[in-house]
């Protein structure tokens, strides 16, 4: 098999101590300013520093986490002894069971009475916008389900805009009548459960946890941990929060060359391993560039959350091609075939698209970042997990891409 002159691969960080394998010898660094959490071995959330790239365990799988840069408005996320949660017949004691990153954090939430009450706890919580927000939170069932999210204008006349119920033994969304309600296992029988919507207007929100819609379960409680209200479609990772809003910085990657041998300018391909999130836009993108949009080989998201873009630019010289694929719940495998003659794409095994119209090769292609053109560019950063890049510099037959694309 053809050797590649670089390989970004999480699973080396195990091995030999670095990410990318220096075949040649590509300089870069991943660049975020604040910490973060990640998803480690076990589903066990670990805090990662500054300036490291999130890790992303799926069994004996890693991957790496890119995302945007994000605000938590849920105050005291992880502390309901607080003033800021109002309760409803319910009260809560602290260091009942190990939270999701391991330790001793997590509260249970009990009812107060046995009457057919509503019993709940509540934040009002701001965010200021307009745009499709998000609230999650971990729960463990603790002898109480369902667990009832409710997301309503903070006054009246109390619109709702986000009302589901889940059970937490079967892990599954039971009623979800305003919104769209997610479930994901977090381990441990732990689920982290969330409602997205669109708030009516910029004021205050009701962000409400509770026992069950109907309120007359009469069970023992529920463990919760790791509150969280973004402005954003889906959950992205934890961002804990004390008495104020917290930012999380996006995730920058940028690699590039450090001699002439790296990236080729005549003939080669280039191979992404990607799962997107969903966002509802066509903005998440990763790219082998130039530092301009003159010289690109790059994939993006669809605002359609069925299909991808993959999109070649030589000399200015634009081909692209729209794949309808699932990029959104799984690994896409897309490699990419370039040289003076053709533009040739490979995605999960099979050759779907052929370009002939250019006889231009690059003028030059330097560099890898997890953007359009910028890596510093938030606008168009990649959301979501990468699990293998390449460049080879050498021509790659479709029966390799082929190859390459289906392992």
């Amino acid at each position: 098999m053809k050797q590649p002159s670089l390989v970004l691969i999480p699973f080396a960080e195990y091995s030999i101590g670095s990410n990318v394998l220096p075949i040649i010898g590509p300089l870069g660094s991943s660049y975020r300013t604040t910490t973060a959490y990640e998803v480690g071995k076990d589903k066990i959330l670990n805090l990662r520093g500054v300036n490291k790239q999130l890790r992303h365990w799926e069994g004996d799988k890693v991957s790496y986490k890119s995302e945007r840069e994000n605000t938590n408005y849920y105050i005291w996320s992880s502390d309901f002894s607080n003033g800021a949660h109002s309760k409803n017949n319910v009260v809560f004691t602290s260091e009942e069971g190990i939270a999701p990153n391991g330790k001793l954090e997590s509260w249970s939430m009990k009812p107060t009475t046995e009457a057919a009450v509503a019993k709940y706890s509540q934040q009002l919580v701001t965010s200021g916008s307009l745009d499709e927000s998000t609230f999650s939170i971990y729960a463990k069932n603790d002898g109480s389900e369902p667990l009832n999210i409710l997301l309503t204008r903070g006054t009246s006349p109390y619109t709702i805009w986000g009302d589901a119920d889940f059970n937490l033994t079967s892990g599954t969304v039971v009623e979800n009548s305003n919104g769209i309600a997610r479930i994901e296992d977090a381990g441990n029988g732990w689920y982290r459960v969330s409602v997205s919507g669109t708030p009516v207007d910029t004021g205050a929100q009701i962000i409400r946890v509770g026992t069950g819609s109907t309120a007359t379960y009469l069970g023992d409680g529920v463990q919760l941990w790791g509150g969280q209200f973004e402005t954003n479609r889906i959950p992205t990772s934890l961002i804990t929060t004390d008495a104020t809003p917290t930012f999380k910085n996006d995730d920058q990657l940028l690699i590039y060359e450090s001699s002439s041998n790296i990236f080729t300018e005549h003939e080669g391909a280039f191979y992404f391993d990607l799962r997107f999130d969903d966002l509802g836009d066509a903005l998440s993108m990763f790219t082998f560039n130039d530092t301009t949009t003159n010289n690109r080989v790059q994939v993006r998201s669809q605002a359609n959350g069925s299909s991808i873009m993959i999109l070649v630019s030589k000399d200015s010289d634009l081909f692209t091609y729209v794949h309808n694929v699932d990029a959104y719940s799984k690994n896409v495998k897309v490699m990419v075939m370039v040289d003076g003659y053709s533009s040739r794409i490979s995605v999960n095994g099979t050759i779907v698209a052929v370009d002939t119209s250019t006889t231009l090769a690059f003028s030059d292609v330097t560099r890898l970042v997890n953007a359009n053109t910028d890596y510093t560019d938030n606008s168009t950063r990649f959301s979501g997990i990468y699990t293998d890049i390449r460049a080879y510099p050498m021509k790659i037959t479709d029966e390799e891409a082929n190859y390459l694309t289906s392992v």
